[in-house]
């Protein structure tokens, strides 16, 4: 799952304004609903996450599976870097600075 995400994915911040500056993480990841779907129902299993009702967002003709929210996002990176050993060090970088 890392391996995709390495090469499908991306973490990005956002700046929400609620009479402050707030930021937030987020996790974006393309490819094909189907594919999409299984890697969602991993992530919800292995980082005890709600189950989205909300469907995969089309962009281009792509799906593209999101989340968004610091809590979330530490979630998702435990698990997608838990005792790794083989990962895009580029990567792993960007999500260290931004949590």
């Amino acid at each position: 799952m890392r391996g995709y995400f390495d090469g499908d994915g991306s973490f990005y911040e956002s700046k929400l304004t609620q009479g402050r500056m707030v930021k937030q993480v987020n996790f974006s990841l393309r490819g094909t609903i189907k594919f999409l779907k299984v890697y969602r129902s991993i992530l919800e299993r292995e980082c005890n996450l709600k189950k989205r009702t909300k469907d995969i967002r089309i962009n281009s003709g792509i799906g593209v599976l999101e989340y968004g929210g610091n809590g979330v996002i530490k979630q998702i990176v435990k698990f997608l870097y838990k005792d790794t050993v083989t990962h895009l060090d580029r990567k792993k970088e960007i999500i260290k600075k931004m949590l």
